[in-house]
């Protein structure tokens, strides 16, 4: 059996509260399809996956998060952000370490699997895909990953198809907030990419 597992930078406690607060004012102001609450953790992505059941060991994710400086400083972006999908994200600012680190990350345990996510999977049989974007999600397992296509961000929600996408989103200000990146989560993701509390597998120090 397939199990479907994100590796991702925890926000701070202070950016966490801020995110769910923003998810719940956003919910407030344009119908959404989902909204981050409290059973998820808000997150920024590194790396999705598919494994076979328990093939993902920790040691892996160990390996190059040695890698990563031992204080990671993130800059959250001042605007929620709609996506062509309907989702919703609070962008994290340009960091080149950051996407250094999901490059990493990606190449290394893209390499330890043989499977694909359902999305990235359906564009690589598509014989229409370019070579280049069928090359980079065999090796970072996404074509939206790599040095020019990472978009690094936390997941606030996704707009209500039934609403009109994106043209229902209703733009709302954030100050601007930065936070120390410590910690790295593994744990398994539902179709939308969220993590859930209750389906964490193991918490790791940055360093």
């Amino acid at each position: 059996m397939a199990t479907d597992i994100g590796v991702a930078i925890l926000l701070s406690p202070e950016a966490e509260e801020a995110a769910y607060r923003l998810a719940a004012d956003q919910g407030s102001r344009t119908p959404l399809e989902f909204a981050l609450t409290r059973d998820h953790f808000p997150h920024i992505t590194l790396y999705q996956g598919r494994f076979m059941q328990g093939k993902l060991e920790a040691r892996w994710v160990k390996e190059f998060t040695r890698r990563a400086r031992r204080t990671l400083t993130l800059q959250l972006g001042t605007r929620l952000s709609p996506q062509a999908n309907g989702n919703v994200f609070w962008l994290i600012k340009e960091d080149a370490a950051l996407t250094d680190l999901h490059i990493t990350a990606a190449e290394y345990l893209q390499g330890k699997t043989l499977l694909l996510l359902p999305r990235p999977e359906v564009i690589w049989n598509d014989r229409a895909t370019p070579r280049d974007v069928r090359e980079r999600i065999i090796r970072l397992g996404n074509d939206r990953a790599g040095k020019f296509d990472y978009l690094p961000h936390v997941t606030s929600g996704r707009i209500s198809s039934a609403h009109g996408g994106d043209a229902g989103f209703q733009t709302m200000s954030v100050p601007p907030m930065g936070f120390a990146a410590k910690r790295i989560i593994i744990g398994e993701i539902d179709e939308y990419g969220r993590m859930a509390r209750d389906r964490v597998h193991e918490v790791l120090e940055i360093g």
